[in-house]
This record gives C-alpha cells, sequence and structure tokens, in this order.
C-alpha cells in the first residue's frame, strides 16, 4: 500500500475465523493494543481489531483488543489514557507504514511498550524496507536496556485487507508468545505526552498572540525539544524572540539563560571565534553551512526539483540516507525517481550521473569494518547497502530503457577510490560533506557546506573544481553499475588482499631487489623453482653472488653498513638476521630433454622465426634435427646445472639440494620461509615489435606480474575475533605444491 493508493473499499462482512487445535486453545487470556497511523491504516485496524474480537466470541476467549479510534490528540488526558492502555496489555501489534514512522505518536506508543515489556508483533502494511523496520525495532529494543534483544519477526502484509492467512499468522503470534514481567508494570511510569513540532509551534503562537501566557518552564522545555528536531528553526527562533522580549517580566534569570542557550543552538553567532569561521567560510565561498543532514534535506531538494537543473551529479558512499524511507535525504530521491518515471521525450534535458562506494576497494572495507563487527565483508551494512541502492538505480535505467526515453537518461558506476565525501552538484549549486572512518554508523556526521555558481570568484572556482573532482573519478577509478550486479566485477583490492597477497610487481627490475631483499634475510629455507633459473647462475650478478652467499652462509645483515661500530660494547647488537644453521637451500630445475621442455623451446623458436620472417619446421623436425639441444633453453639449463655441482662442491654444504622436475612449467616460485613469490608462465608473445632487440631470440615469460603472498591477511578483511596471523593464504599452499613437486622430481644423472 503506498501514498499514491489511498482510496479503500469498505470492508464489511463475516471473518473468516481460523480453526485451531484445541492445545492451542489452552491459553491465558490476551490482551491486545492495536497501533497504526490514521489515515492509511485506519481499515486494516478497524478489519484486526473486529476479528478480534469474533475470534474471542467464536471460542469464548477474552482477548480485550483496544483501538483509539478517536485519535484526537487532546492534549495529557488522552494521552495518559493511552499509556495506561498500552500497559494494561500483554501484546503490541504495530501496523508499520512511512506514515507509522512520521508520526511521534505511534514512535512513543511502540517504545513505551517496548518499556513495558509487551510482546510486539510488527505487521508491514506498505512498501517500506523491511531492514528499515528491522533497524527501527533493535534500536527501541536496545533502548529499553534490559539485556539481550528478542528476535522479532515481522509480519508481512502490504495490502488493502488483511488476508485469512494473514489474520490468522497475526494471531498464532499472540497465541505463542507470552509477555514477561507482566505483573510488575504498573510500576512503570507514562511517558510525557509527545511534541508535535508543528501543532506545538502554532499552539505557542496562538497562545502569545492570544496573551495567553502559561507555565514557562513547560513552554521553554517544549521549545527546547523542538530545537532538537533541527527543523522549522526560523519559526522557533522567532517564538523564542517574541518570548524573550515581549514577556521579558515574567522570566527568571535562569530561564532567560536557557532561552538564550536554545536560540545559539538554532541560529546565533555570538563569539568572536566563530565569527571567524564564518569570515574564513566566506572567504573561501562558503555560501551556506549546514549543521547536519536534516538542515540541508529541504535544501537540497529544492535544488533537485529546481526547473533551472539540467545535470544532476550525485556521489556518496551508498546513498542509504537518500535511499531509505527513514532517510534524511529520501524526499530528494523520490524527486529523481519521479523525475525518471514521468519522463518523456518531450521533458526537458536531464543528465543524472550517480557514484557509489565499490564494497569491495579497500577505502570501503575499512569504512564498513569500522561499522561492523564481527560480520564477514560480503555480510557488512555497507555492502548490503550499496546492493540494495545500486538495484534500484537499475530498475530506474530499465525504466527509461524500456520506454525508450532519451531526454532523460540515468548513469551509475561505483567508484574504487576512498570514499572522502557526499556529493551533490548541479549548474548552479553544489553541497560537500566530508566522510571519516567513524566507529558507530550513528557518529557525528562533518557539516555540509554549499557553493554557489555565482560571480564570487572563489565560490565558483570550488564550485567547478568539485564537478573536475566527480569527473575524474567517473572516468578514470570506476566500474559500470551493469559491471557490478550482472557481471559481478569486483576489483582486485579484497580479492588480493584475502588471498594473502601483499606485493605485486609489473617491473622485473623492482622484482629484482624485493627477491634480494626477502633471500638475505631468510631465516628458516629458500626453496626456488624454474625452467633454467640462468638469472641465479650467471646472467643476474646480484642475484647469482645472493644464491651463493646463501650456500656458503656468509649473507650480513642488509643494514649492517649503516651500524655504527661496537666492538668495544660489552654488549654488541646481534643481527637482525637471526636463522638456524644450516638453512634449508633447495632448487628444483626443469629437465632440459623432458617432453615439456621442447614444447617450451620449440614455442620459442617458433617466436623467433616469426619475427625474423622465416618459415618454421615442424615440431617433429625440430628435434630430429637436433634443434632442440641448440636452444637457449637447453644450454641455460645445462650452464645452470654445471654452476649447481661447482657450487655444491666448493661449499660442500648439505643443505643446499638440487633436483630435475619434467611436469609442466606453471611458472617462477621463491618460497622464503613463510612468504611466497610467484610468477606465471605460458606460451603467449607480446605482439611483434620493431626495435633494436628484433632479431634476438624471444624467451617466454617476464610478462606477467610477480605476485608475493605473505602469510597473515590484514584483519580488516576478516570478522572481529578472527586474527589474520597464520591465516590460511595462499603462500601455503604454494609452499605444499613446492614439497609435492620436490617429492616428485629427481635427482639429476652425472652422466647425462
Amino acid at each position: 500500500m503506498t501514498a499514491a493508493n489511498s482510496t479503500k473499499k469498505k470492508r464489511t462482512g463475516t471473518h473468516n475465523i481460523p480453526t485451531l487445535d484445541p492445545a492451542d486453545l489452552q491459553i491465558s487470556d490476551r490482551k491486545i493494543f492495536i497501533s497504526y497511523k490514521q489515515g492509511e491504516s485506519s481499515s486494516l485496524a478497524h478489519q484486526l481489531y473486529e476479528f478480534f474480537l469474533a475470534f474471542s466470541q467464536q471460542h469464548e476467549k477474552e482477548f480485550q483488543p483496544f483501538l483509539d479510534t478517536e485519535r484526537v490528540y487532546a492534549g495529557e488526558d488522552w494521552w495518559n489514557k493511552i499509556c495506561q492502555e498500552i500497559r494494561g496489555r500483554s501484546h503490541f501489534i504495530s501496523l508499520i507504514s512511512k506514515e507509522y514512522l512520521e508520526s511521534v505518536y505511534c514512535l512513543e506508543e511502540l517504545h513505551f511498550a517496548n518499556r513495558c515489556h509487551s510482546v510486539i508483533i510488527p505487521v508491514r502494511v506498505d512498501d517500506m524496507l523491511m531492514s528499515d523496520i528491522e533497524l527501527l525495532l533493535k534500536n527501541m529494543s536496545s533502548q529499553t536496556g534490559y539485556g539481550e534483544q528478542p528476535n522479532f519477526h515481522i509480519i508481512d502484509c502490504p495490502t488493502e485487507q488483511f488476508e485469512p492467512t494473514k489474520l490468522e499468522e497475526i494471531l498464532r503470534s499472540s497465541i505463542n508468545r507470552d509477555a514477561n514481567n507482566f505483573g510488575g508494570r504498573k510500576e512503570i511510569p507514562f511517558p510525557r505526552c509527545p511534541i508535535n513540532p508543528v501543532d506545538e509551534l502554532k499552539r505557542i503562537d496562538e497562545k502569545l498572540t492570544k496573551g495567553q501566557f502559561e507555565n514557562v518552564d513547560t513552554l521553554i522545555s517544549n521549545l527546547r525539544t523542538i530545537s532538537q528536531f533541527g527543523i522549522h528553526r526560523e519559526a522557533t527562533t522567532t517564538l523564542l524572540n517574541r518570548l524573550k522580549i515581549g514577556r521579558a517580566e515574567y522570566l527568571s534569570y535562569f530561564q532567560h539563560v536557557e532561552l538564550d542557550r536554545i536560540r545559539r543552538s538554532l541560529t546565533a553567532i555570538e563569539t568572536p571565534y566563530e565569527e571567524g569561521i564564518v569570515t574564513a567560510a566566506r572567504k573561501l565561498g562558503v555560501a551556506a553551512i549546514y549543521a547536519n543532514r536534516h538542515d540541508a534535506a529541504d535544501p537540497v531538494k529544492t535544488t533537485i526539483s529546481s526547473t533551472n537543473t539540467k545535470q544532476i551529479y550525485l556521489m556518496g558512499v551508498s546513498l542509504n540516507n537518500f535511499e531509505h524511507a527513514l532517510g534524511e535525504f529520501h524526499e530528494s530521491w523520490e524527486k529523481i525517481r519521479k523525475l525518471v518515471e514521468s519522463a518523456t521525450n518531450d521533458s526537458p534535458p536531464l543528465k543524472i550521473n550517480i557514484l557509489l562506494a565499490h564494497p569491495y576497494s579497500v577505502a570501503s572495507v575499512l569504512r564498513s569494518k569500522s561499522e561492523d563487527l564481527d560480520v564477514p565483508v560480503n555480510d557488512r551494512r555497507l555492502t548490503n547497502e550499496v546492493r540494495h541502492t545500486a538495484g534500484r538505480l537499475k530498475i530506474m535505467q530499465e525504466y527509461l530503457k524500456n520506454k525508450e526515453i532519451t531526454s532523460v537518461t540515468l548513469e551509475a558506476r561505483l567508484y574504487t577510490t576512498a570514499p572522502i565525501m557526499f556529493m551533490l552538484w548541479t549548474e548552479n549549486v553544489s553541497f560537500l560533506q566530508q566522510y571519516y572512518f567513524w566507529d558507530a554508523h550513528q557518529a557525528a556526521t562533518m557539516p555540509i557546506l554549499r557553493f554557489d555558481a555565482d560571480t564570487e570568484l572563489n565560490s565558483r572556482y570550488i564550485h567547478d573544481q568539485l564537478k573536475h573532482h566527480f569527473e575524474s573519478i567517473w572516468n578514470h577509478a570506476s566500474v559500470p553499475l551493469s559491471d557490478y550486479l550482472a557481471g559481478h566485477k569486483h576489483g582486485v583490492d579484497t580479492a588480493l588482499y584475502q588471498a594473502g597477497a601483499v606485493n605485486v610487481y609489473t617491473s622485473n627490475a623492482e622484482a629484482r631487489e624485493r627477491i634480494i631483499y626477502l633471500m638475505r634475510n631468510a631465516k628458516r629455507r629458500v626453496w626456488l623453482q624454474g625452467i633454467t633459473l640462468y638469472s641465479y647462475f650467471g646472467k643476474s650478478e646480484e642475484l647469482t653472488q645472493t644464491l651463493i652467499d646463501l650456500v656458503e652462509g656468509q649473507v650480513e645483515d642488509e643494514y649492517s653498513e649503516l651500524k655504527v661500530d661496537s666492538s668495544d660494547s660489552p654488549n654488541p647488537p646481534e643481527s637482525s638476521v637471526e636463522r638456524p644453521d644450516p638453512l634449508d637451500i633447495r632448487v628444483l630445475l626443469i629437465d632440459p630433454d623432458s617432453l615439456q621442455a621442447q614444447y617450451r623451446a620449440y614455442r620459442e623458436y617458433l617466436i623467433s622465426q616469426e619475427r625474423v620472417g622465416k618459415p618454421p619446421k615442424s615440431f617433429n623436425e625440430y628435434i630430429q634435427e637436433g634443434l632442440h639441444r641448440k636452444s637457449r633453453l637447453w644450454r641455460e639449463a645445462y650452464n645452470a646445472s654445471i654452476e649447481i655441482d661447482e657450487l655444491k662442491q666448493s661449499t660442500e654444504n648439505p643443505n643446499f639440494k638440487y633436483r630435475i622436475f619434467d611436469s609442466a612449467p606453471y611458472g617462477f616460485l621463491l618460497i622464503v620461509d613463510d612468504t611466497a613469490l610467484i610468477e606465471q608462465y605460458h606460451y603467449g608473445s607480446k605482439p611483434l615489435t620493431r626495435g633494436k632487440n628484433r632479431f634476438r631470440q624471444t624467451i617466454l615469460g617476464k610478462d606477467m606480474p610477480k605476485i608475493e603472498y605473505g602469510s597473515d591477511i590484514p584483519d580488516i578483511f576478516l570478522p572481529d575475533g578472527v586474527s589474520g596471523k597464520g591465516a590460511a593464504a595462499l603462500n601455503k599452499v604454494l609452499a605444499d605444491h613446492f614439497q609435492f613437486a620436490w617429492d616428485m622430481a629427481r635427482e639429476p644423472d652425472k652422466s647425462e
């Protein structure tokens, strides 16, 4: 049921009373309070009331339903009667709708029922989000301070009348649950009658106009409460001034002080420090400052609704404050939705671009981690909210596509940069709010700044730069909505970290520096697997020397040159590299005469022939004519084996071991202690390019990135209480792979 569908058919006739098992009827009497918002839900409330009366008569059970049919907000007497009924009832059925959540009276009824330990039976009667209802119920329940909160079962009935099955579900829910501490309710005091800001401001205005002055403390208390809503500031300030100036003789000193405090919280800027803030803001071109989103809600809505607006850039994290019914900017969201759904090809041109945070980027994961404890990444609030908003935007996009509307466009993308700001930009006005990593979703927010596209240089400059900021992220650091929803494009951040990846290298030179560092700081083991590993046995002087030093046991602390000579010290510092003696060093090379080595060498031969424009021989001809033994791979493997044998003989290190394998050469692998660095091998080749090395024999490899996996997974990618220390990262998988390959490999035959 929606606001647009408010015409109801009057429901008459008999009620379908369910037949219950006799065991279900062995219950004590139920006293039921039906809470609803007069208007949309009135007919549903009456249907439910009549149903319980009919059931009570048929089964001779006294359910005693109560329904406030008057709904005349007549002050304390009426409110005390409502509270008395709630306190005297065991069960509380709330017909929750968008209008229900906008009523201060309905919300206070629900809260008081929680305080009274009533059995809460929530029934959704319109199309508002279930998640919003769950959040409301959990928040209210937690505010009672009764410890562990119940799991609410929300009965879903967004129809014009209750179906018999729904009536039975509500009935069974009231039968199956007993109220707690029902006898101790008489001690629970009534809450104060809620204040409806609009009605109360109107009442105070009439009283002051007529000179009917009432209790000042009550009036000031009401004005203080209204000021805390964060709305109707101008009207509230006007009444404060009328009371302070026009009725000054009636006020005590402390009442004057309290009025000043309320007024300052609304509009006043009276201290030199605050004036300095305003001056600085004006110099920066800030047209307005809003303390919170409530205050900015109306200006934002006005901006979006303006007929002068032809372009809307909207950027946030999940934009749940727009999309959710309880959000401060929900009216602005509804305006955008109506602009889309009412669009025709004759509509004024309008371009809407929306950016949401990609929930799988590192920055978004960090933000959601600070909000949701003990929750995996995929189930955290931010992830779910982004998915929900993205789904709603997709519906709007499909609507425009199906209607073939071109005058109004709506595009949405997910950005992978850090979520640093909320931003709304139009040609004439822009709004900006800075984000930070809070520790609770309800933490204090930063103020919202407004910049106007006027003639003031600074304001115009910042306004234009905000557009540039949005478009830069849109063009260079975001993915289309469809790629995320349908294509499941999650990016690389989260997946790499969850796999334990700590470094990715596309530069061979940078990777080499990292490899040398890891090897020189090894404490337990250094395992190497590759094709020929010629870089470690002759080609690279640094890598070769590092490996020789490891085998000889002569690796020094990398930072030893920076240390101060402490030979005279009674306690000289120890080396930062503490390792067992000796270090476990293993080398795995491919058998150069194996079929897999022949395949790889033949592929390199094909590429080299293509580059010089010569026709290649077949694989059989390549082998039969002895070309394989002339290949670079075979020569380097042969030379590496000689270097290894010489190193083993010269060092006589029994913990330096060497084997050859004949399985598929999947990649280069380095295992150093609990770190694994891998480069995938392949048979592919980059497109032919002209240059000085055009006729040089091609070597496969060197094109894929080298990925390093560590032993720990960052805690932000795990639920709280689960340590990333030693988590199941891929380094263990790769080490296990090496061990198996080593076990299946063989020591080289000296006669070969």
